[in-house]
């Protein structure tokens, strides 16, 4: 490869550094005010006004004014984005928006990091390569929690009105912002960018080495591909590639630019194709791998509060019962931290069959609004078509009956049931299965579809979930049900039934992680003990 020669460079939009008058409080304070507890705010900066390809190292907004600024932690993400993406007529989620973001900076802002009538400077963790004529957007989050820490104007900064809308905003206390995004504006921030400006490529360019936003993720989730030490040069073209074993490559659609934000449903290996006219190579290849549908439910962040200091207010889930099979629980009250996992015993849980229905009995404790999930599926998520509701209004300690019919499609196994209940008035509906309440309870319950959970001992005590499959270099064993001090017992087989590997599970623990790289590729069985009672699932090595 030839040797690349680079430049520093430093653009300020507008040139003038101008304010523009007659901004609400909410425009005045982003990006990095914190009056809620998480605010997030999006702007689009066009190619034209950057004027110049290379590597952003830093980005600067100008400071306005203060009153008793706080600490601040922040998080940035930076992609490019077509003009089209911000008109009028299209508002977004914070999550359709940093979809196929980069997360360039994490960090903390301390009060002193601003100062009035001064540019507060953010040196980016990871550069953001600006390679094509799309305009750069830029997604702040702050993240005070709570109700946030500083009053609506603790520091406001430099906004210009631009001729299209270049602005939106998200704000929530208490837990991040889920919804549409409350505000569309043709202002936003003065900001200046620090790039490292390159020249036009030649010879064979470096593609580098393929990274990824997390190297597992649940199925139906969006990751993130990007380039890591590739060539920082115009004119170069990307190719994104996938594969579904590692060894026969397609070329993705639309994937042409050197970040990639895929949807997966499979284990999956990527590499980039980057190219310098006819010259090109391929960056390291990286596979994403898709996790047990039994680690991808949302267990934390629920909130609720199921007592207060009136009767009146009471909104625990008081007994749960289905109608024949064994899942009894009677007068439980409020639970720590308004949360249970239920074990798969008896009791507890229950075994359902396909295209039967059951009937779903619940009492609570005060007046709720309660809703009912059921993974049928079994894909980690509980969808608008798992939901059905309970009551929009309980009565104390009354029975309430709500059919649940299993569909005929549903896969055998183990999957979660979730029952959450919320004061009355409040929303408890199909989208809210991993909301967090500030009222109510969440209990979740084992269920086994054509699956005998929680009746016979050896199912109960052995249970357990492997990931991924196919695997490659490591094994993650996951016991479903362990709460007893006995050691478990791990081993993977060949098919002559020789144990080729074991490893000892210790009390305490119901996960561990096997290095599996000196096994050659081909069918295995991995077998979990514990008491001499077993189960066995078959594993598929690929590399």
């Amino acid at each position: 490869m030839t040797q690349i020669t680079y430049a520093q460079y430093t653009v300020t939009i507008p040139s003038t550094n101008i304010n523009t008058t007659g901004l609400t409080n909410a425009e005045r304070r982003k990006p990095f005010g914190s009056f809620f507890g998480y605010e997030r705010s999006a702007f689009i900066y066009k190619h034209s006004e950057i004027n110049e390809y290379g590597l952003i190292t830093a980005i600067s907004f100008y400071c306005d004014s203060l009153n008793l600024p706080d600490t601040t932690p922040v998080v940035i993400y930076m992609k490019e984005e077509p003009d089209s993406a911000f008109s009028n007529a299209i508002l977004s989620t914070v999550a359709e928006e940093e979809a196929g973001a980069l997360m360039v900076f994490s960090g903390t802002l301390l009060p002193s990091s601003f100062v009035k009538g001064q540019w507060t400077t953010i040196t980016l963790n990871s550069p953001f390569q600006h390679l094509s004529s799309q305009p750069v957007e830029i997604i702040v989050e702050t993240n005070a929690g709570g109700a946030g820490n500083e009053v609506s104007l603790a520091k406001s900064f430099y906004h210009y009105t631009n001729y299209m809308i270049t602005y939106r905003c998200w704000t929530a206390d208490n837990a991040p912002p889920t919804g549409l995004c409350i505000d569309n504006s043709f202002n936003r921030p003065n900001i200046k960018i620090t790039m490292t400006a390159a020249t036009a490529c030649s010879g064979t360019p470096a593609a580098g080495i393929t990274i990824s936003s997390s190297d597992t993720i649940c199925a139906l989730s969006s990751v993130l591909l990007s380039l890591n030490g590739n060539s920082n040069e115009t004119n170069l073209q990307y190719q994104w590639q996938d594969s579904l074993s590692g060894g026969i490559w397609t070329n993705l659609p639309y994937a042409n630019y050197p970040n990639l934000s895929d949807t997966l449903s499979v284990n999956t290996w990527f590499r980039c194709k980057v190219s310098c006219g006819t010259n090109f190579s391929y960056s390291t290849v990286k596979s994403v791998q898709i996790r047990n549908y039994m680690q991808c439910y949302c267990f934390s962040n629920l909130g609720g509060g199921c007592t207060s200091y009136t009767v009146t207010y009471y909104t625990a889930i008081d007994s749960v019962a289905l109608s024949g099979t064994g899942l009894l629980t009677s007068h439980t009250g409020c639970s720590v931290n308004n949360y249970t996992l239920y074990p798969a015993q008896a009791g507890t849980s229950a075994q359902v069959v396909q295209g039967q229905t059951y009937n779903l009995h619940t009492r609570f404790n005060g007046n709720v609004v309660a809703s009912v999930w059921v993974d049928y599926n079994q894909n980690g998520a509980f969808e608008h078509s798992e939901w059905k509701q309970i009551s929009l209004d309980t009565k104390i300690d009354s029975d309430y009956v709500t059919a649940l019919t299993i569909p005929s499609s549903a896969p055998s196994g183990l999957t979660i049931m979730r029952i959450r209940s919320r004061y009355t008035g409040d929303s408890n509906d199909s989208l809210d299965a991993c909301i967090n309440f500030s009222s109510g309870e969440t209990e979740d319950y084992y269920l086994g579809v054509n699956y005998a959970v929680g009746i016979q001992k050896a199912n109960t005590k052995a249970a357990f979930s492997i990931y991924p499959n196919p695997a490659g270099d490591k094994l993650k064993v996951w016991v479903l049900n362990y709460h007893s001090p006995e050691e478990v017992s791990i081993g993977i087989y060949n098919l002559n039934g020789e144990k080729i590997l074991t490893e000892n599970l210790l009390s305490g623990e119901n996960f561990s992680e096997l290095d599996i790289t000196g096994i050659p590729e081909g069918i295995y069985f991995v077998r979990v003990e514990q008491l001499k009672n077993a189960q066995v699932k078959k594993l598929v090595i690929i590399r």
